[in-house]
């Protein structure tokens, strides 16, 4: 399924960056923002496999998470509400199917 990251990636260009750059810490910031890109050296599957990972947490683990690897816990949660509102837009206009949230064939 290529929905959930799609929206994933509209959520996150539709608002700021959920990376924290500490000045005294920007190397350490740097490599973990690699860690999530893995060998496709992008932003884009950083981001995407940094946000995955936090949305897999329980509740109580993702302020751990979000501090170990240098993010936002505010812009993730504002991520997070971005994405139900576009998926709810697509099922508005008829894109994706109110029940299963899989896009239609006719589209």
């Amino acid at each position: 399924q290529c929905l959930p990251p799609v929206l994933t990636m509209a959520a996150g260009m539709a608002y700021k960056d959920p990376w924290v750059l500490p000045i005294d810490k920007k190397q350490q910031a740097d490599d973990a923002r690699r860690r999530f890109a893995g060998e496709s050296c992008s932003d884009h599957i950083a981001l995407l496999n940094a946000y995955d990972a936090w949305e897999r947490l329980p509740a109580g683990a993702r302020r751990d998470f979000t501090f170990r690897n240098f993010l936002s816990g505010k812009t993730l949660e504002m991520m997070q509400d971005m994405r139900r509102q576009f998926l709810t837009l697509l099922q508005n206009i008829g894109f994706v199917d109110d029940k299963s949230g899989n896009p239609l064939e006719s589209h």
